[in-house]
């Protein structure tokens, strides 16, 4: 691929979360949603993945000062709060969902955002804890370590929650999953419906990319992908893929690493399941590589 300069924006919800049952989940609001919107096309070119798509596969020129929207999760509030402002602006975007069973409730980083959007970080780690044995207790505090040192601070909270969010979904999530779900049962409700109520579901997608926007792959339980092993990667890879199979959308796909996590094992896996294109969560303009494209978080994008 020839490099290229393209200015990714990475948002996962977008709404006004004082109107919601949880005012504390952190979220783009709609009002300044609008604004970066505003800002982007009076300074960049808003593009659409097939133009993406043709250039890194094709040669195809583009235009220069380039911008794209990206979504990761697939939350509902695409289609109830993106997708209207960006129809009634003829712009695109690219959305990629978790391939998840909703039947077994929201993604693990999911349910963990929403119980310390409920309680705070202290009273979660609090009842967390309390539902840990002995030796998960020793796990726990042993991982924390790790965390603190493997994980840089950053905007979302203090030290020692951000170390139980990394332990919960990166060090000890076989573990943590029953315990999180036992909890978002108790003081939430269900989470297969919370999970339905949370996501797009394919009658919207259907309108969404028959409305100019475009879906990618995201894997299928939102895991770290660099830290899970070939075959647990594959799983997840050809998950994407089928998900979006049964879609109807056309290939070559993009794809987004969960947590920007990823390692070039996953080059050739991406390939053999027909996806050309893979976003990190590195903030780079400069694009030398179609399966580690940069992006910038929408809380850096000053406008």
């Amino acid at each position: 691929m020839k490099q290229f300069n393209l200015l990714s924006i990475m948002y996962h919800y977008v709404r006004d979360t004082e109107k919601t049952e949880f005012p504390k989940i952190h979220a783009c609001s709609v009002e300044l949603f609008e604004r970066q919107v505003d800002y982007l096309q009076k300074h960049h070119t808003l593009i659409s993945w097939p133009e993406i798509r043709d250039f890194i596969g094709a040669g195809k020129p583009l235009p220069p000062n380039l911008a794209v929207l990206t979504f990761d999760d697939g939350v509902k509030d695409c289609y109830t709060h993106v997708f209207p402002i960006l129809k009634k602006r003829n712009l695109s975007a690219i959305i990629f969902p978790i391939a998840l069973d909703m039947t077994k409730g929201p993604a693990l980083v999911q349910l963990v955002q929403f119980l310390l959007a409920k309680f705070g970080g202290e009273a979660l780690k609090d009842l967390f804890l309390s539902e840990l044995d002995e030796e998960q207790t020793k796990q726990y505090d042993a991982m924390c370590g790790r965390a603190e040192q493997e994980f840089p601070p950053d905007r979302f909270g203090q030290q020692d929650i951000r170390n139980m969010k990394r332990v919960i979904n990166v060090y000890m999530p076989e573990v943590a999953r029953p315990i999180v779900i036992k909890l978002f049962e108790k003081h939430i409700g269900s989470p297969e419906d919370f999970a339905r109520d949370l996501y797009l579901n394919e009658e919207e997608i259907e309108e969404m990319m028959a409305g100019g926007i475009y879906f990618g792959g995201h894997g299928t339980n939102h895991y770290h992908l660099g830290r899970i092993t070939p075959e647990a990667q594959q799983a997840e890879i050809e998950g994407s893929r089928a998900m979006l199979e049964r879609l109807g959308v056309e290939g070559p796909y993009p794809f987004s690493y969960p947590y920007g996590d990823y390692s070039e094992s996953l080059f050739p896996l991406l390939k053999e399941n027909n996806f050309l294109a893979a976003w990190t969560i590195k903030d780079h303009l400069e694009q030398v590589d179609p399966f580690t494209l940069g992006r910038k978080d929408t809380a850096f994008l000053k406008v």
